[in-house]
């Protein structure tokens, strides 16, 4: 395909993953940001084997200070600490090419925007619509900014998150599926002396850790509840009561961070669409496939799109029909995803007793065999 121009609306993961692609096979791009400035801040964020291998495709290797991949082994306990299952790190690295690379949210974005070419992001700008044009000249597509301003280009790529503008000008959706429980998610500055990160799974509230390679840790907490749930005190407060006498170093870790950085955010989905084209228009990512963080692939997702993204538009001369043939090669791997996450959580999430004791039976005589299946499925794909 010609070098063709592309507007790129989000510049989160997904956004610049996507610059990244263009960037590799030659086009050009302008990234629209909805934010008044770029933040740094966020959490942790989990880049699992199969988002390793793409971010290898989009030329991670490349760059002096790409993140180091670890074998740490990763466990499922309960809220005393007894082992439920647990994944030999070592034999997984060697099955995958890869295991896992923990980092700060900060950090991935960082890489990304190296890898998309240090690109000038336009911020403040919200989308509110776009067109699909026609003109003697070819297909192009004009996107419209809550502020009057306008912009065109040969085609855009919608990477604005689950609350998607041009995903509702595409679909029209509903709002997305509430999962029915919360999650707190924070940065410690606590060295972990275990480590055997993962997740620790109670009566109606999980816990998960993993170490940064900067020292510190980045942990998570969920809780069932209404959504929109107002709690009255600290986040930290409750926190420590909710979780007081879980296993060490849940405590610890909620003690050891910052009050004011604690993030707390109701988790939501969609049931998946088979459709997310409109001509020269195409959403990915979370604009796409919105999925519960139950699988850590909400991230994994959206580099992986992009890299299908890149190799749909090399192998066509036409970009409605790049975005069909993305569309299709990504449907059915990201509703698998999303939907298994939403099993995962509504099971970690269970608090009535009989059932609890059901799944730590399970979970406890779960077969090598079987683990593998799944985690063949997830990490083992590549793009």
């Amino acid at each position: 395909m010609k070098q063709k121009k592309f507007l790129i609306i989000g510049a989160g993961i997904g956004g610049l993953s996507v610059a990244a692609a263009l960037r590799n096979a030659g086009h050009t791009f302008e990234i629209f940001e909805t934010a008044p400035a770029m933040r740094h801040g966020g959490a942790g964020i989990a880049v699992w084997a199969n988002a390793l291998h793409a971010l290898r495709a989009l030329g991670m290797e490349s760059l002096p200070d790409c993140f180091q991949i670890g074998h740490s082994p990763v466990a499922i306990s309960t809220s005393r600490g007894e082992i439920l299952m647990q994944a030999d790190s070592s034999e997984l690295a060697q099955r995958y090419g890869a295991l896992s690379a923990v980092v700060h949210r900060e950090k991935l974005h960082d890489l990304l925007w190296q890898l998309a070419g240090k690109p000038d992001i336009r911020t403040d700008k919200k989308i509110v619509s776009y067109e699909n044009l026609a003109d003697p000249l070819g297909h192009r597509v004009r996107a419209v900014f809550a502020d009057g301003t306008q912009a065109e280009g040969d085609a855009l790529v919608g990477c604005d998150g689950a609350g998607s503008n041009v995903r509702k000008t595409m679909l029209g959706d509903k709002p997305p599926r509430y999962s029915g429980y919360t999650a707190w998610r924070g940065i410690a500055d606590l060295r972990l002396s275990d480590t055997t990160p993962g997740e620790s799974w109670g009566h109606g509230q999980r816990f998960g850790y993993f170490p940064l390679q900067d020292g510190r840790a980045y942990w998570f907490a969920t809780r069932s509840c209404p959504a929109n749930t107002q709690y009255a005190g600290s986040a930290k407060d409750n926190l420590l009561q909710w979780f007081r006498g879980w296993h060490e170093p849940v405590v610890a870790l909620i003690q050891n961070t910052a009050g004011h950085e604690i993030l707390h955010n109701d988790l939501y989905d969609r049931d998946p669409v088979a459709n997310w084209c409109d001509g020269n228009v195409i959403i990915l990512g979370d604009a796409a496939h919105p999925t519960t963080p139950n699988l850590g692939q909400g991230g994994c997702m959206a580099i992986e799109d992009a890299v299908a993204l890149g190799k749909a538009l090399s192998s066509h001369d036409e970009i409605a029909a790049a975005f069909t043939a993305c569309n299709a090669m990504r449907r059915k791997r990201t509703a698998n995803l999303v939907l298994k996450a939403r099993r995962i959580g509504a099971v970690g999430q269970w608090s009535f007793k009989p059932a609890v004791a059901l799944r730590n039976f399970l979970l406890r005589h779960l077969s090598e065999k079987a683990q593998l299946r799944e985690l063949d499925a997830v990490i083992g794909y590549r793009v």
